[in-house]
């Protein structure tokens, strides 16, 4: 039995989730924890490392207890990391090598075009993954290259880093809660197991929407073209909110229930006066705040896409949104009104425990659960009290004890002879004398 375990460090939430993987590779959840970040991490990077450590010891022990009543008594000791956030991002990178008289491009030569791009470094950041675009063998392009002939041949790669500082505060909070890295695994490649392959083909973008951050991932042809970070997300809407002398947890249940990024929307709830006064603002100035701030999130990712070098309109297999903070009412009209494209909200589809796969906040680490393939678990020591040995094993006595026994004994032995000697320190001695009296003077009286 392989047990595997994934942690999101989260802006808003940390995460963990423990599963199953069977004799086929088959994945079965088995417990899903998460946990208020309380602003111990921002943008993905660790701002408290203690309290990080902390909230990550705790989760990790709940797994266990919910292990406990379903695959049995096991101890979680390392984990595989969600890697996400602000220090995300991509670095092209083209490997070029000329073939030999025969040719014939080998799967040993995609090897060491790969082995050469995860080589590359980046003074303040560490490699993650590469991930292969296309190849180009004599200015033809070809998705697979292996098997092909010709006399020059350039891979195409996008290499996704992240900052050594991000890395750093990761392993630091591992080690403080007792655990070891299993491995890192890059969130937005992960979260593309949410795409259909027909997407991927036709060309999609996938919007990731976190709680400090929103991460976009444009597919073309089946072929990763582009991935990038904005430092916005939910949490800088409620910010907004807050604004308005609102506290952090009002505002946020404001922004779910009664604010909207398109307010002439008809199936949007329409609160009354009395309903107004108890949010503490009117709904058309809440709507405003809100409205205001997605767009620039919806600015930033058009500019993002025109990067990419394709248009909206090249994106035929449309638009597809999780994370958290998609939740918010409006945003799929909103999306295909700016993008001209058909939106759609996906959450992990799977079979999970307890539902999780319904909730859009779990979609990112359920994605990476996926890739974990080394088990992370060892079974608990089942050795009972009653085989523990209770008896001292014999002590061993030195010489010198040996000798300050004897002459401990020997002293003793005095003490008795002269408790029998002297009358006055011996009790039976006092006795005796005592009955001798006795019988004197009863003798007397007669």
């Amino acid at each position: 039995m392989t047990i595997t375990c994934a942690i999101e460090l989260g802006s808003a939430r940390i995460k963990a989730v423990a599963a199953e993987r069977d004799e086929s590779g088959r994945i079965h959840i088995r417990a899903v924890e998460s946990i208020v970040s309380n602003s111990c991490i921002r943008h993905g990077y660790v701002h408290n490392y203690e309290d990080t450590a902390a909230k990550v010891k705790g989760l990790i022990q709940k797994l266990n207890n919910r292990l406990s009543s379903t695959v049995g008594s096991v101890t979680i000791e390392k984990a595989y990391i969600c890697v996400a956030g602000m220090s995300i991002h991509t670095i092209p990178h083209t490997p070029l090598i000329h073939l030999d008289d025969s040719g014939i491009v080998t799967s040993d030569i995609v090897k060491k075009m790969m082995k050469e791009s995860q080589e590359i470094t980046l003074q303040g950041y560490d490699n993650l993954e590469v991930v292969p675009m296309y190849y180009e063998l004599d200015g033809h392009a070809y998705f697979e290259a292996t098997g092909g002939i010709g006399a020059e041949l350039i891979a195409h790669h996008q290499i996704i880093v992240a900052r050594t500082k991000l890395l750093d505060g990761i392993r630091r909070i591992m080690s403080r809660a007792g655990l070891t890295i299993a491995g890192y695994i890059t969130q937005p490649i992960a979260l593309a197991q949410l795409l259909t392959e027909e997407e991927k083909k036709r060309g999609c973008v996938l919007i990731n929407w976190g709680a400090e951050t929103t991460t976009i991932i444009i597919y073309k042809n089946q072929i990763l073209r582009h991935i990038a970070v904005i430092p916005l997300g939910g949490e800088s809407v409620t910010r907004d909110i807050m604004s308005q002398g609102f506290r952090h947890e009002k505002a946020e249940k404001t922004k779910v229930e009664w604010s909207s990024v398109v307010p002439d929307n008809k199936n949007d709830a329409r609160p009354s006066i009395f309903e107004e006064n108890v949010i503490g603002m009117e709904i058309p100035l809440l709507n405003t705040i809100v409205q205001y701030r997605v767009e620039e999130i919806i600015a930033n990712l058009k500019h993002q896409i025109s990067r990419s070098g394709l248009t909206t309109s090249q994106l035929e297999g449309g638009c597809i949104i999780t994370g958290d903070a998609a939740n918010q009412k409006g945003l799929n009209t909103l999306l295909s009104r700016e993008f001209n494209l058909p939106v759609s909200v996906r959450a992990y589809s799977k079979n999970l425990a307890g539902g999780a796969e319904k909730r859009l906040r779990y979609a990112g680490i359920l994605c990476c659960i996926e890739q974990c393939k080394e088990n992370c678990a060892r079974e608990k020591s089942e050795t009972c009290n009653e085989n523990i040995e209770t008896t001292a094993p014999p002590k061993t006595i030195t010489q010198q004890e040996q000798v300050n026994n004897r002459t401990k004994g020997a002293d003793n032995q005095k003490e008795k002879e002269r408790e029998v000697d002297s009358p006055l320190l011996s009790k039976r001695s006092k006795k005796g004398i005592n009955r001798f009296f006795e019988d004197l003077f009863s003798g007397l009286d007669d």
